[in-house]
């Protein structure tokens, strides 16, 4: 039997004990374990940490191990989680920052979840292909992390090289937040955090109050086959609007600089309007850049918002749209606290092979757009 199913079958023996009060008080001291089991020190020792990690037990120096409150199952705490994630922004000017916006309220989310089980969090930056590597091949190897919070840098080397030298034959959990992989095949072998694209257009179509209106979705070009939200929101769109229209923004990207959606969204609504074509009562934008380059078109030409059309974005940028769009938060600290809560609150199923899907609530944030 392989080494990690070896000490993680102890543990789930000796935690069964526990749980049964076979040992009352008086757990029994490594020898004894070592005797009993017929096995080797090293595994009784690594599922003795196991069960510590749950809080099941606790070493007393001079006295050895002891069953804390008699077995009663508590969530983990003072674990050690690896988090890695790039730290560069995707954009040519510093002030154009919002990747990396993302990125710290992601972490923030992460380092609040962790304080509030009393644990560690190591940082690691996988922004070069090759250190993201290194990184991943000497973290697989640790035996004292209880999971590695996971956001990949670049989404192809992470499905076709990643996973499967790395990942599949990890004994460490991993979480992954990256929604663009959310209909990988491999998904099996992590658990991942994701937004649902239906959520997000059914918390449009509830808010908006435009239900039979005309209604225009300026999208964005699919740029690989990992960008499965770009067709996962055009399809929920036209579930909620049907017989509205989508528009694909020309010269657009799935991460760009935020400018170049802005514009693409103000020349995309500039074209309608030169055809003589009836303005849409709604207008959605696929992220919140392409929505403010449409209301920035409206203002110029003096057309009221939210009076004559209502616009909408996605993501819920305010800081940098200062307001007046009205967006669907995805909000990343829940995303980060989410995760960092999965490893404490799933770590026996974790720990065990299980791994988890976990949908992140959205939530419709007014503006003065509609």
């Amino acid at each position: 039997m392989p080494f990690p199913q070896k000490y993680q079958k102890l543990a789930d023996t000796l935690e069964k004990y526990i749980l049964e009060k076979k040992y009352r008080n008086n757990f029994p001291p490594l020898a004894e374990i070592i005797n009993s089991f017929n096995i080797s020190q090293k595994t009784a020792s690594r599922a003795l940490s196991l069960l510590q990690k749950k809080n099941l037990i606790k070493y007393q120096p001079g006295s050895g191990y002891k069953i804390v409150q008699d077995g009663k199952k508590n969530k983990p705490h003072n674990l050690r989680i690896a988090y890695v994630r790039p730290f560069h922004t995707w954009y040519a000017k510093p002030r154009q920052v919002f990747q990396s916006y993302n990125y710290n309220e992601f972490l923030r989310g992460v380092l609040k979840g962790a304080e509030n089980f009393s644990s560690a969090v190591e940082i690691y930056n996988n922004s070069d292909p090759q250190s993201e590597a290194r990184i991943l091949s000497r973290l697989v190897r640790r035996r004292d992390l209880a999971a590695v919070i996971y956001q990949p840098a670049d989404a192809d080397l992470f499905s076709k090289i990643l996973i499967r030298k790395y990942i599949i034959k990890s004994p460490i959990p991993f979480i992954v937040d990256n929604f663009l992989s959310a209909e990988l095949k491999v998904k099996n072998f992590f658990s991942l955090l994701y937004y649902s694209s239906r959520d997000i257009m059914h918390e449009i179509y509830v808010n908006s109050g435009e239900n039979n209106g005309h209604t225009l979705l300026l999208s964005i070009a699919q740029q690989n086959e990992y960008e499965v939200w770009i067709p996962q929101r055009e399809k929920y769109f036209s579930e909620f609007f049907p017989g509205s229209q989508i528009i694909v923004c020309p010269q657009t990207k799935s991460v760009p600089a935020p400018r170049d959606h802005i514009r693409a969204g103000y020349e995309s609504l500039k074209k309608i309007c030169s055809h003589k074509n009836k303005i849409p009562s709604l207008i959605i934008g696929l992220t919140d850049f392409i929505a403010y380059g449409a209301l920035r078109f409206c203002m110029k030409k003096n057309i009221k918002v939210p009076g004559k059309v209502k616009i909408i974005g996605i993501d819920d940028a305010r800081g940098f749209t200062k307001g007046y769009l009205s967006s669907v938060r995805l909000s990343r600290f829940r995303a980060g606290l989410k995760a960092a809560q999965l490893v404490h609150c799933k770590y026996s199923e974790l720990s065990s092979g299980k791994t988890f899907r976990v949908r992140i609530p959205v939530k419709f944030i007014p503006g003065l757009s509609a």
